[in-house]
């Protein structure tokens, strides 16, 4: 996330006083265009990778909260105004992913054709069959944010189960009896683990404190979910009672996205250099 910052200059640049705050949106703000007069700055404002972007102004001064221009439409970006102040160009950019699948026919057999199984305008990612193989959690921005979504196998009678209006919301991973659905989102500013029931409800948020908490996923007794956080300083796999309670931490050499085996003998993670954004 991002916020526009204003700072006054002297002469030869030099800085008066400490950079001021403009904006408070807990999204992306960027692109600041600043309007003839001075008096207002128009920017670009949504959440990642793209989704909810919009154009807004905010007056230079502070002195009341931005306001969108709704005239320039969806995913409006990178605003330029004319001299004059009587021309606006900015630019419009659509994200459009879908979910496919392809049927597996064994270890030595030749996999079948990739078809298109959850479609639609918008941004359809990150599925997981449910336990039983007869629903699909889904990631889709057709709501216009990021929302976790359940659907039939085959893709039909896709229903919105979550409603974050977050920057970004992602990560559905089912519990073993396929009753609960864990998902991260970053709401509330950092990034938390949440739970809700995979028949809808309100969401139940699992970690708490200053740190990021994102990537959960259920152990294969139902009894822990692991996930990853950067409450020590670096990422690691850490795990907490399915049903709530105090986490315990499980790697210290870092670590991310873990999966625990089938047999529960086992976690798997990915190591690497991560983003420390979240």
């Amino acid at each position: 996330m991002s916020d526009l910052y204003l700072l006054t200059f002297g002469g030869e640049l030099t800085p008066r006083g400490e950079p001021r705050r403009l904006t408070f949106h807990r999204r992306w703000a960027t692109s600041p265009a600043w309007t003839p007069d001075g008096r207002e700055i128009v920017f670009s404002s949504g959440g990642a990778r793209g989704t909810g972007v919009g154009l807004w102004r905010t007056p230079a001064s502070g002195s009341r909260n931005p306001r969108p221009l709704l005239f320039a439409g969806e995913q409006g970006d990178q605003p330029a105004i004319s001299r004059q102040g009587n021309r606006l160009a900015y630019t419009r950019h659509l994200s459009d992913s879908n979910i496919w699948r392809l049927e597996l026919h064994g270890p030595n057999g030749k996999a079948g054709s990739p078809i298109p199984v959850i479609a639609s305008t918008r941004t359809d990612e990150n599925p997981q069959y449910s336990p039983d193989g007869k629903r699909i959690a889904f990631i889709s921005t057709r709501s216009g944010s990021h929302e976790v979504w359940v659907s039939a196998s085959d893709g039909s009678d896709a229903v919105q189960l979550t409603s974050m209006r977050a920057p970004i919301t992602g990560s559905p991973r089912w519990c073993p009896d396929g009753e609960r659905i864990a998902f991260d989102s970053n709401a509330e500013g950092r990034f938390a683990v949440y739970v809700i029931s995979a028949s809808g409800g309100r969401p139940r948020r699992m970690t708490n404190g200053p740190a990021g908490d994102a990537l959960p996923s259920y152990s294969r007794n139902g009894r822990w979910i692991y996930f990853a956080s950067n409450r020590t300083g670096a990422w690691q796999i850490w795990k907490l009672p399915a049903e709530g309670g105090e986490a315990m931490q499980a790697t210290r050499q870092g670590g991310r996205v873990p999966f625990e085996s089938p047999s529960g003998e086992s976690v798997y993670y990915a190591k690497g250099v991560w983003d420390t954004s979240l």
